[in-house]
């Protein structure tokens, strides 16, 4: 099993896009936005490959939503981790 711990989340953006970025404990990130109704990620060594390597993903909601909480991201980013085979767990 791939564990670890996000080190830090914030949110950059709450709305139109609503973004986050996210250090993992291994010293990797991820960037997470939300716009369209659509919640994405992307991951990298750096924050600038994570953001580059950003898909769209998930239509989670109405076509014109760009708001989403960071409860409710958390929730789509545990998902995304498992696709990609990290279990997910608090910051320390």
């Amino acid at each position: 099993m791939y564990e670890y711990s996000l080190r830090e989340l914030k949110q950059t953006c709450w709305a139109c896009p609503s973004q986050w970025e996210i250090e993992l404990k291994d010293g990797r990130y991820v960037y997470a936005r939300f716009r369209w109704g659509d919640i994405g990620f992307g991951i990298g060594e750096t924050l600038t490959k994570a953001v580059r390597n950003y898909n769209y993903g998930e239509q989670v909601s109405g076509e014109y939503d760009g708001v989403m909480n960071t409860k409710t991201m958390v929730k789509y980013l545990k998902k995304f981790l498992k696709e990609i085979k990290i279990s997910y767990s608090k910051a320390e």
